[in-house]
């Protein structure tokens, strides 16, 4: 092409896109596919719009989108042994949303000693745990919490024993602080996982998210 472009056309899934300059006679070059379902496949190809028409379509290209981030996060229950703050219930950390600063799941503050008990419905082969606290690490971020497990929600397994401190990454991305607590070397398969905050920020106990994963 050696005639100025002013505009792409861009065919999604057979649907074609127009992107023309901008008011400053700019022309973006990216499109963003929004609103995709989680591993789904989307096909693709481009020409380019001059004065006088259009240039051939590109070969066409087929790509997938991500894969469900919580495919492997049964669905669960969760109960709390403690009262709440402003009516932020435990049900905000399993809703697979990220909530900023302190508008997820937020206790009062006498949450040590207190229980919350995750329930998947079934036994799993767990791999892992994933609690998001705060996105600003304030009230309610926990550091130090008991972990056990259980497959009938009566007789217990401890998780941490001998060290229940809470690591949380704050540098691998920034905006989702995160701790991990493994779960792959438990033995057999359980339904039940009860969290007991020993040390939090301020005696509260929040959470943007908590997760437990099954073996994949």
């Amino acid at each position: 092409i050696t005639e100025t472009i002013t505009g792409y056309d861009i065919e999604v899934d057979g649907v074609v896109n127009t992107i023309l300059a901008n008011a400053n006679d700019t022309v973006p070059t990216t499109y963003l596919h929004k609103d995709l379902d989680y591993n789904s496949a989307h096909t693709y190809r481009v020409r380019v719009r001059t004065a006088s028409g259009y240039s051939n379509w590109s070969a066409a290209g087929t790509y997938t989108s991500l894969e469900d981030p919580w495919r492997n996060v049964p669905d669960a229950n969760i109960t709390w042994s403690g009262g709440l703050y402003n009516n932020q219930g435990a049900d905000r950390a399993i809703d697979h949303e990220f909530q900023t600063g302190g508008d997820g799941f937020h206790s009062d503050g006498n949450a040590i000693g207190q229980e919350l008990i995750y329930d998947m419905g079934m036994l799993y082969e767990l791999d892992k745990l994933e609690y998001y606290p705060r996105t600003d690490l304030g009230n309610g971020t926990v550091s130090k919490m008991d972990i056990s497990v259980s497959r009938d929600g009566v007789h217990w397994q401890a998780v941490n024993e001998g060290d229940n401190t809470i690591t949380i990454d704050k540098t691998t991305d920034p905006s989702r602080p995160v701790a991990t607590i493994d779960l792959n070397e438990l033995d057999g398969t359980w339904r039940y996982v009860k969290m007991i905050p020993r040390v939090t920020l301020g005696g509260f106990f929040s959470a943007s998210e908590i997760a437990v994963y099954k073996v994949n």
